[in-house]
């Protein structure tokens, strides 16, 4: 693997306190946790698809997820399928080391999309506090002296908090929830850096939707925005040349292992700690 050559700004801001991980599904894929596909998957199981993979075809995971809901008459069933199928956390993985750079690294605020609380289990069990957001009393009641991590599409304890099916996306693009004013207010003060997403997730394009539509008012044009990141190991055309005029700049670090993606980028920042 070639050096690992970080942008100048997003060293400065990591050096000042001003970098803020957020994290995708491909944090903790290697620790139990599901991806998107084996999730729809597991619908279609519940749903009698033979073979499961089937309903895949039929629409992508919000529409999906969505259909279980109407076809339950309620968000349950969904709620339980989330729950079982994200708390199986594998403690014996071989994989944590992500999370061990992760907590060196130490930043104040991280975000995330993901469900599962790996990150506060292994934070737990390496005995570091870390303080869970995913509802308002969180907010209202965060503590500054202990690093934040917000669920920002919710959280298992909490399963009215969870942003998975087309209505909750479709809610959530009022962008006045607290949790996105919380949000607002972090995108003017730091810069991003989005871990664990593909080119296609649509976490990140909706994410970055949000945070052009919340700053747009605020910041004039696009290259007046504070600079975010995106981590990957594959150079895409398409994705940088849409998504640089707006202030995302492709971090690209050419790994042979996509399991060596994370903990390469993380090390190469420990380098400026």
């Amino acid at each position: 693997m070639e050096k690992v050559k970080l942008p100048d700004e997003l060293v400065n801001a990591f050096k000042n306190g001003k970098l803020v991980p957020f994290f995708g599904a491909g944090l903790s894929k290697n620790v139990g946790m599901p991806t998107w596909s084996e999730l729809i998957a597991k619908i279609g199981e519940s749903m009698g698809y033979d073979p499961p993979e089937l309903i895949s075809e039929l629409g992508d995971y919000l529409q999906i997820s969505e259909y279980f809901n109407v076809k339950n008459k309620s968000k349950g069933p969904l709620n339980k399928l989330l729950s079982d199928t994200f708390r199986l956390i594998n403690s014996d993985s071989n994989y944590w080391k992500p999370y061990e750079l992760l907590l060196q690294i130490n930043p104040r605020l991280i975000y995330t999309t993901n469900f599962d609380n790996s990150i506060e289990y292994f934070y737990n069990k390496k005995g570091k506090e870390i303080q869970p957001i995913s509802t308002v009393n969180h907010l209202i009641e965060i503590h500054h002296n202990k690093p934040s991590l917000i669920h920002f599409h919710g959280d298992l304890n909490f399963s009215e908090t969870i942003v998975i099916a087309e209505n909750d996306y479709l809610n959530r693009l009022q962008l006045e929830s607290p949790m996105d004013i919380r949000f607002r207010s972090d995108l003017l003060e730091n810069s991003f850096v989005f871990i664990g997403y593909s080119f296609t997730d649509f976490n990140l394009r909706f994410i970055w939707h949000k945070l052009r539509t919340l700053l747009n008012p605020f910041r004039g044009d696009y290259g007046e925005m504070y600079p975010s990141y995106f981590l990957t190991n594959r150079q895409n055309d398409i994705f940088n040349t849409i998504m640089l005029p707006k202030g995302l700049e492709i971090i690209h670090i050419d790994v042979e292992d996509i399991k060596e993606l994370i903990p390469s980028f993380f090390e190469a920042l420990l380098k400026h700690k």
